[in-house]
């Protein structure tokens, strides 16, 4: 469960618990499910790959600094797309 004190918390606090939040369901599912993942990877309906995709979520980092309107965080999602990935621009006051 999400405690309620998230709805006070800033941008960055929210990006930090949405990736932890990603990462251990992840992390979850390979520790407790390895075979059903083994399973679906092999099979012929399945994703060859499964698991080291699923294992680059808990290593790469989520949080990517985008350039001013978008552009360059568009370019680096596209051609990065091997974990979830939140783009922000901290404006500074």
């Amino acid at each position: 469960m999400i405690e309620p004190e998230i709805a006070f918390a800033d941008l960055m606090t929210d990006m930090d618990l949405a990736e932890d939040y990603i990462k251990y369901c992840v992390r979850y599912a390979l520790e407790c499910c390895k075979d059903d993942l083994e399973f679906f990877e092999e099979s012929q309906f399945g994703e060859k790959g499964l698991i080291k995709r699923l294992n680059n979520v808990i290593e790469a980092p989520f949080k990517v600094r985008g350039g001013g309107g978008g552009k360059g965080g568009e370019g680096y999602i596209v051609s990065n797309r091997t974990a979830p990935r939140c783009i922000f621009h901290q404006h500074k006051f």
